[in-house]
């Protein structure tokens, strides 16, 4: 599926009708898959707007509040456009797949006072096959189940979201409604209903024969069945009723969390926050020091004489070369050498004078080198500077030349954290007393027990579940063994059996298929964060919990890292894998809408992004994005699978946002 049409006319800071064209080729060249449409736009030009009124067009109210509504819609219309007499603005959002283009039309109408007074929406349903469209007049609820058909809203936030936001997936793992999207996203939850639906049909048969059952041994068994069953939905009860009060208190938790939280960002930040903010920096300036340090003391030398010893190790190779030359040449002549040694050892009458035996040596040597085929006659004169051994001259030649260091880059360090840390110190001389947030934290402590208690509830019903469930599987395996021994069956014996046969391979299958996929995840999962994090980070070994369905990973020291209490940026980054490892498993081919992706990361992990991330996570990806995200450097990178890209432009004097084709002139 793909999103192909976005159309906002007169809706919040878009004044008149503004197009954007998401269609991206279905086929593209291999190695260059044409997958991103770049949006690019300054702070409060209408970024999030895009985002939050694709997700809207597609979900609805779902998971949204009434107040959240209002708060949300009260004030869509464009002031221009309502100051000229408009009443109406609305979003248009077309999708397609094999099969159709759906395209949904949601208008909202005010009153004088600006007040909303409604909301319409229209869907058009094209067939691609024979080009007719139709449009469907359906309620609420049924636009719901037409559109969770196609995309499961339990998915929305794994693929329309707000990348600085999207840490929050790392810190609710243990949300239950978070597990429970992750299976619908990954089909287990389906296979899982499957299962409920099956014993469901067992506990009726059983039901019915127990009314009729003749054989005692037979009907006893399930009488204690019965009774087994009655304690186990006692437990799921309590259960369910445990999980809806935690959930409960955790979102109390949570909604004080927050406004602590805003009692700290509303306020100039504490002498204590500079503080320690100021030992971080200061502290990571005593490292890179000291790497700078122990670069001086033992790297710096060899830095200093690599260009020497490099010049050196060049003469060394081509005086080697000449001395092989020399002892090759030697040996070629060796036999003429011990001739001529004797031939001049003998007395000649009259003597040769010293010029004649030159003569015979050289005109001889000649001859010697024509007979034998040696090209070199003489070799060159060559001085030989380095008289050392063998041995010597080849520990000389191994000496390495390439020095491995960073050194401009601790320098740039360096700077940068001198810089923050007088930005800090200045910042420390103006810093008020910190904030009081001793009710917050008393609630938040108080609460937090609350927190424990329910959880060592819902453990104590997990195990009687867990108990009284495998109670039951023994005593069915009971009935089977006693009922084979019996000549006849019933029919409702015979269906019993049946479906506790098939319940029993299908929770094998459910079994197998989690496995399978949790693995799947796992994989995925590790494989793309060892492309975007850095090597230095203590993130060693990863791991797939198949019963909580978390995400856990270790240091090298075999310890769980705490994800809760990593960076934002980390957060950020364990959450895009996530993505990746959820989108990969599920084999979901769905668009992707990210605003401000790249908003936390430093330079580093947003290469990793830009390089690793966007160009392999779907089929479209739509990045919302401010001109200090994908830069000019980043822009070049992403040329190879751009498909178009748009500005968001302001126009000051008319508060409004238009939108036009290609991105930031930089």
């Amino acid at each position: 599926m793909k999103l192909t049409r976005l159309v906002l006319e007169n809706y919040k800071v878009y004044y008149g009708k503004q197009e954007i064209n998401l269609d991206v080729p279905d086929d593209s060249e291999p190695g260059h898959t044409k997958n991103l449409i770049l949006i690019g736009g300054l702070n409060g030009r209408g970024k999030t707007t895009i985002l939050n009124a694709i997700y809207y067009v597609l979900f609805g109210k779902q998971g949204m509040s009434e107040q959240d509504y209002k708060l949300t819609f009260s004030g869509a219309i464009n002031d221009r456009y309502y100051e000229e007499g408009g009443r109406d603005c609305s979003v248009s959002l077309s999708f397609e797949d094999e099969h159709e283009t759906v395209t949904v039309i949601v208008t909202w109408t005010f009153d004088h006072r600006k007040t909303l007074i409604g909301e319409n929406r229209k869907v058009y349903v094209k067939n691609n096959s024979d080009g007719k469209t139709r449009e469907t007049s359906i309620s609420e609820q049924e636009y719901y189940d037409f559109i969770n058909r196609r995309i499961p809203f339990e998915a929305a936030p794994f693929f329309i979201f707000d990348g600085e936001k999207i840490q929050e997936l790392v810190t609710k793992q243990d949300d239950k409604l978070m597990k429970q999207s992750i299976q619908r996203i990954v089909s287990i939850e389906i296979y899982q209903e499957l299962v409920n639906d099956l014993e469901k049909l067992q506990s009726s048969l059983e039901r019915k024969l127990r009314q009729k059952q003749v054989n005692r041994k037979l009907s006893e068994i399930l009488d204690e069945i019965e009774e087994n069953k009655d304690r186990l939905e006692r437990y799921r009860a309590n259960l369910k009723k445990t999980e809806e009060e935690f959930e409960q208190l955790n979102k109390r938790f949570i909604e004080i969390d927050q406004k602590r939280r805003k009692k700290l960002a509303a306020s100039t930040e504490s002498n204590v926050q500079i503080q320690k903010r100021l030992a971080e920096y200061e502290l990571r300036l005593e490292q890179v020091n000291k790497q700078l340090e122990d670069f001086a003391k033992g790297g710096l030398t060899k830095y200093l004489l690599a260009p020497l010893i490099k010049k050196m190790q060049q003469s060394l190779q081509e005086e080697k070369k000449f001395i092989d030359l020399q002892q090759q040449h030697r040996s070629q002549f060796a036999p003429f050498e011990s001739f001529m040694s004797r031939l001049t050892s003998v007395r000649i009458e009259p003597p040769l004078t010293v010029e004649q035996m030159d003569q015979i040596l050289t005109e001889g040597k000649k001859i010697w080198a024509e007979l034998n085929r040696i090209n070199t006659v003489e070799l060159p004169h060559r001085e030989i500077i380095h008289d050392i051994s063998p041995r010597m001259r080849e520990k000389l030649l191994s000496l390495p030349t390439s020095i491995n260091h960073n050194i401009r880059e601790l320098l740039d360090q360096k700077l940068q954290y001198e810089r923050l840390i007088k930005e800090q110190k200045e910042l420390l001389e103006n810093a008020p007393d910190p904030i009081d947030t001793t009710e917050e934290d008393e609630q938040l402590k108080a609460i937090g027990a609350l927190l424990g208690e329910k959880k060592s509830l819902m453990k104590r019903a997990q195990l009687g579940i867990r108990k009284y469930s495998h109670a039951i599987e023994d005593l069915r395996r009971k009935y089977t063994q006693i009922e084979k021994t019996t000549e006849e069956q019933s029919e409702l014996q015979q269906q019993l059996r049946l479906v506790s046969n098939l319940r029993t391979v299908t929770e094998k299958f459910v079994e197998e298929v989690t496995s399978i996929k949790t693995q799947k995840i796992k994989f995925e999962f590790k494989h793309i964060l060892e492309r975007l994090v850095q090597k230095e980070q203590d993130f060693v070994e990863v791991d797939f919990d198949e019963e909580d369905f978390v995400i856990k990973i270790y240091n090298d020291r075999g310890a769980e890292v705490k994800l809760a209490d990593r960076s934002a940026g980390e957060k950020q980054i364990i959450a895009l894998a996530y993505i990746w490892a959820l989108t990969k498993t599920a084999g979901l081919k769905l668009p992707f809408v990210i605003d401000t992706p790249l908003g936390r990361l430093d330079s580093l992990h947003r290469s990793h992004i830009v390089r690793y991330y966007f160009n392999l996570l779907s089929d479209q990806v739509i990045i919302l994005s401010t001109d200090t995200e994908i830069t000019k450097e980043y822009l070049k990178q992403v040329q190879n699978y751009l498909v178009r890209s748009y500005e968001l432009v302001y126009d000051e004097k008319l508060q409004s946002t238009t939108i036009r084709e290609g991105y930031f002139e930089f």
